[in-house]
């Protein structure tokens, strides 16, 4: 026994410490960022932090009474300049593992996104989780308009956020993926587009990402249907159309669905002539959520209503995606299959000028499955 002993002693000797620990009473932990640009091509970084419990070391929210809250913007040549400037204002040190979300200024989406975020993959400590939004207007102004509300600002954006990707309106994108979606050649993407409106943050579609930069924007429908062709599912997706015409009151006319389901089907092709033809399909499963239908829903007008949904929503999502094209938006990774499955033709265009001239036949089915619980 003594000998065990005396090995557990000796072996502790060697044993490291966490030399390099951070303590939550010594930090603040950042939840959620902003950047926008400033005068004379400057960086403005706002963030909002919360300090953790100096009586128990836990972090803030565990019910400890001595939390700080702080919202703090500096300028800088770069971000990272101006987050080191934002550090000697504080007491702490910032931490950005928590880190909820990341905003940027339209102005500055609209000169090179990843540039900007170039500090967020080189801090170990970043939270490549977090959430990431183009604001439409300034992001510290949105910051702060939320700040007064709930001094939580990250976690509050961020659920919004998730709430509109559930309903279909915006991708799921966070700091981790904005990297690949817009560095990836010959592609482009889409990313959640928020206003400061009657000083409320808003959901306003989605921003047209080409070349590392903002060029265009969808709105929500326009968002929404674009999403629909890329495969992702949806969660609880909800869309108005107008099925009906001239009845009274103007309601009669219009129908919710739910989108419960979807199947997405595409096909690349080159014709001899080097045309490059892409067959888009979707089919959407819904349920009818409101709809003013005084006689009872029957078979025959399920599949009368599927139609006229199916061709609502075709020649919407056609118009949209001819929009994606017109910004040269390769949301569909079209050239990815092209070099994949037609490489002599691939390297004998220029994708830049090509992909304006693709050929879509895009089409939307929709079947509604049930009138829901009313028959």
């Amino acid at each position: 026994m003594k000998r065990q002993l005396l090995w557990i002693i000796t072996l502790s000797l060697f044993l490291t410490g966490c030399w390099d620990q951070e303590l939550l009473k010594d930090t603040n932990l950042i939840m959620s960022v902003g950047l926008d640009l400033y005068e004379e091509g400057k960086v403005e970084v706002s963030i909002t932090s919360l300090t953790g419990n100096t009586e128990t070391d836990q972090p803030a929210g565990s019910g400890g009474e001595q939390v700080e809250k702080k919202l703090v913007s500096e300028v800088g040549d770069t971000v990272r300049n101006a987050r080191v400037n934002i550090d000697r204002k504080i007491p702490k040190t910032l931490n950005a593992s928590k880190n909820e979300i990341v905003l940027m200024s339209d102005e500055m989406a609209e000169q090179n996104i990843s540039s900007f975020l170039d500090l967020f993959y080189r801090d170990p400590l970043s939270d490549l989780s977090a959430k990431f939004a183009i604001v439409k207007g300034s992001a510290k102004k949105m910051i702060e308009a939320v700040s007064q509300k709930d001094p939580l600002v990250g976690p509050y954006l961020s659920e919004i956020i998730k709430s509109q990707e559930k309903k279909f309106i915006i991708s799921k994108e966070n700091i981790g993926s904005v990297e690949s979606e817009i560095k990836s050649k010959g592609m482009g993407t889409i990313f959640p587009l928020l206003e400061l409106i009657n000083n409320e943050p808003n959901v306003i579609g989605s921003g047209i990402i080409h070349d590392n930069k903002l060029v265009g924007i969808l709105t929500p429908e326009e968002s929404f249907l674009s999403l629909i062709f890329t495969g992702q599912k949806p969660e609880e997706a909800v869309i108005t159309l107008k099925v009906l015409q001239d009845l009274k009151p103007m309601v009669k006319n219009y129908m919710t669905l739910v989108i419960r389901d979807s199947k997405r089907d595409m096909d690349v092709k080159v014709s001899k002539d080097g045309t490059i033809v892409v067959d888009l399909k979707t089919e959407l499963f819904a349920h009818i959520q409101e709809f003013d239908h005084e006689e009872k829903f029957q078979e025959e007008d399920r599949k009368k209503f599927s139609k006229i949904a199916s061709k609502e929503l075709t020649e919407k999502a056609k118009k949209t995606i001819r929009k994606l094209q017109e910004h040269n938006c390769d949301l569909y990774r079209i050239g990815h299959h092209l070099k994949a499955n037609h490489p002599e033709q691939w390297k004998q265009v220029n994708w830049e000028q090509a992909y304006k001239k693709v050929q879509f036949h895009s089409s939307v089915k929709v079947v509604i499955m049930n009138s829901g619980i009313y028959e």
